[in-house]
C-alpha cells in the first residue's frame, strides 16, 4: 500500500477527518502531511486536524 493510499484510508474510516497523530501512528512523516496539504489533497481544519478535500 502506498502512503497516499495509507493516508486515503486514514480518512475514509473517519468520515474525512484525521489528526496528525493518526497519521503519524500510522508511519506518515509530517513532511507528507505538508505535501498533501499544499497539493490540496487536504486541508487544515485547525492544529493538528484535517479534512480530506
Amino acid at each position: 500500500m502506498s502512503k497516499y493510499e495509507l493516508v486515503r484510508e486514514i480518512f475514509k474510516v473517519n468520515d474525512n477527518i484525521a489528526t496528525t497523530r493518526q497519521m503519524l501512528d500510522a508511519g506518515i512523516h509530517t513532511s507528507y502531511i505538508a505535501e498533501l496539504v499544499k497539493s490540496d489533497v487536504i486541508s487544515r481544519i485547525r492544529r493538528g486536524v484535517y479534512e480530506w478535500m
